[in-house]
């Protein structure tokens, strides 16, 4: 093998150094690159988590808002609906009678029933939930 031929095979291997050093850089920084992405999606599973339980959080919230939104209005509806005594009996604007036991203990607009004319010595209305009788 002359000088030439032995430059030439040198040339060709410090060539094929060249290019695994190369290769070998490459690979380190995929080797980083994965490491840095393996990091990010951690920290990203960890966000998520904290995400949900802050959502969580907000749906029990808003569950709880709702329910006393609901609460609120009844009463507000029940405010404006005030009943006016006539006769012993409550009427809501001439709508009635209505039992004033039900409504003065839990807000019921419970309607009187008319007595058959065989019951009208206990009273002319009696309210179908609680019993009570009205002349």
């Amino acid at each position: 093998m002359g000088t030439l031929d032995y430059l030439k095979e040198l040339e060709g291997r410090i060539l094929d150094a060249a290019s695994y050093k190369r290769l070998q850089r490459n690979y380190e920084m995929q080797e980083e690159n994965i490491k840095q992405l393996k990091d990010r999606i951690e920290s990203l599973e960890s966000q998520n988590s904290d995400h949900r339980a802050k959502n969580d959080e907000i749906s029990r919230e808003n569950i709880k808002l709702k329910e006393e939104n609901r609460i609120l209005k009844e009463q507000i509806s029940l405010d404006i609906q005030k009943p006016q005594l006539k006769d012993g009996h409550y009427y809501f604007s001439e709508d009635g009678p209505y039992c004033t036991a039900c409504w003065d203990k839990g807000k019921k607009k419970v309607r009187l029933s008319e007595m058959t004319e065989a019951f009208r010595d206990f009273g002319t209305y009696k309210c179908p939930v609680c019993h009570a009788k009205y002349k």
